[in-house]
């Protein structure tokens, strides 16, 4: 069975992506420095999360593949960042860049 995902957001296509199929998950993070979760098993195919970062570039997202709650992106300003989905917001982040 094929799943077709609406990863077209705020006029910006998918920069990065990441899955976890014990999770059910799909993550996307974007130019416009959202970050969007699917669930698999959702029927819509619509972003069941959705996370301003910033304007910034999102160039990679990484679910954690132990811990459900946490997930961590980077952006080209060389913030890493770590999510907790309960509360809808980083809840740490270092700059790489210095």
């Amino acid at each position: 069975m094929k799943h077709t995902y609406d990863i077209y957001f705020q006029n910006q296509t998918a920069t990065c992506l990441d899955s976890n199929r014990n999770q059910h998950l799909i993550m996307t993070g974007h130019a416009s420095g959202s970050i969007k979760i699917f669930d698999e098993r959702v029927r819509n195919k619509i972003a069941v999360n959705v996370f301003e970062s910033s304007n910034n570039y999102i160039s990679q997202v990484k679910i954690n593949p132990l811990n459900s709650v946490t997930f961590i992106s980077s952006d080209y300003n060389g913030l890493i960042r770590t999510w907790d989905k309960r509360m809808n917001k980083n809840v740490f982040q270092i700059d790489a860049h210095d």
